[in-house]
């Protein structure tokens, strides 16, 4: 049997649903999973729906899961970057006057809670 190299993993992923984590287990902390070879950060947002985005912060590379989910959102531990479901910076507390620049983004995934799992 052949290992899968680099594109065989990327199109068994995300093509297909994997349970990562309980339900209950998914607080006000973001929890870093790792899913075929993916890293990844789930969190609930302002309705407590669950999501899931890239594990690093853009500007720095910090971890997104060192800090409590704020603001409907992950906040970077590093510089207070805030990202929302969709992947997307909306605030940046060292400039807010300033626009949100255009890499200020991180791959968003999409989330189905079913039968207590995520």
């Amino acid at each position: 049997m052949l290992k899968p190299g680099k594109e065989e993993i990327q199109f068994v992923f995300p093509a297909h649903w994997y349970a990562v984590e309980w339900s209950d287990k998914l607080k006000k902390k973001p929890v870093k999973k790792r899913i075929a070879g993916k890293g990844m950060v789930l969190f609930r947002g302002e309705n407590e729906t669950a999501h899931a985005i890239s594990p690093c912060c853009p500007h720095r590379g910090a971890a997104l899961s060192l800090r409590l989910c704020s603001d409907g959102g992950v906040r970077c531990a590093y510089h207070g970057w805030l990202f929302q479901e969709d992947g997307i910076c909306t605030d940046i507390p060292a400039h807010p006057d300033r626009p949100v620049p255009d890499f200020a983004l991180v791959t968003c995934y999409p989330v189905l809670e079913r039968a207590e799992l995520i």
